[in-house]
């Protein structure tokens, strides 16, 4: 996020970070507030939220009234990635407890925030995560029925309505990789230092894809080759390597000595 000296301006930026090959790319876009990347909603009908990142000042923190969704974004992104929230309620302005410390990435929990009134008078506020497109919704309410409280948990209806948003792709490809393990040998009544292990890879490819409905990671290796080097009358040379290698490593070829592919939905609470 980026302010002018009189905060009366504001930008909200995305940054990602992709490596290609041997090239790694940084791209900077600039988001408008509706796309932005978090946000904060309050659904209390007579509650302020003041916002602010740990570690910094309540005085430049963000209002939001309530009723209103508003997006966020770390100003100081080398900082703890936490925010307080102050409340202030009638009489009550702007009450702090190091409690009230909150993130986005409680997806399946349900926070419950309590703020004392008076002698014997309290309210109760409930904050979860959503998700809705890109963005992470960081959700304040106090429900009107005990089955408010995990009415919304963790999705937006656009997620059990069959509407798919990628949030994230992350992809990785390595032409080659070698590891050489190198031991001290006894040879001829003294210890020497050889090649013990030798492996070798290639075409090695990592991909992932998260969205609101699927989660998709795979990793593929072309061509895996294990030498075995403790002696020289070993009995066993090669640990492992394909039978087909000139068929693997051919340009043309689809076909892979490894291919791992793990599918989630997100749906699933079940899965860990």
């Amino acid at each position: 996020m980026l302010k002018n000296q009189k905060a009366t301006e504001v930008k909200f930026l995305k940054v990602t970070i992709t490596l290609e090959v041997a090239s790694l790319y940084i791209v900077i876009e600039e988001q408008t507030s509706e796309d932005a990347s978090l946000k904060i909603m309050n659904d209390c009908d007579d509650v302020e939220l003041l916002i602010y990142q740990v570690n910094t000042p309540a005085s430049e923190g963000l209002k939001v009234p309530p009723g209103v969704t508003a997006p966020f974004a770390w100003e100081f992104p080398d900082k703890k990635k936490e925010i307080y929230v102050d409340f202030s309620v009638g009489d009550i302005k702007k009450y702090h407890s190091a409690d009230n410390k909150f993130n986005w990435e409680s997806l399946q929990s349900i926070v419950e925030s309590v703020i004392p009134l008076g002698k014997n008078e309290t309210v109760k506020i409930y904050t979860s995560v959503l998700i809705e497109g890109n963005s992470r919704i960081l959700r304040f309410y106090k429900p009107t029925s005990p089955n408010d409280i995990t009415k919304k948990s963790m999705f937006t209806e656009q997620q059990t309505k069959g509407e798919e948003k990628v949030s994230m792709v992350l992809q990785l490809a390595l032409k080659s990789f070698s590891l050489s393990l190198i031991s001290k040998i006894l040879q001829n009544g003294k210890l020497q230092r050889r090649e013990v292990v030798y492996i070798l890879m290639k075409g090695i490819e990592f991909s992932m894809v998260d969205s609101n409905q699927n989660r998709d990671l795979q990793a593929r290796i072309k061509y895996l080759n294990i030498d075995n080097n403790t002696t020289y009358d070993t009995h066993f040379p090669v640990i492992l390597t394909p039978t087909k290698a000139k068929e693997l490593l051919a340009p043309d070829t689809k076909n892979y000595f490894m291919d791992v592919h793990i599918h989630q939905k997100p749906f699933t609470k079940d899965v860990r």
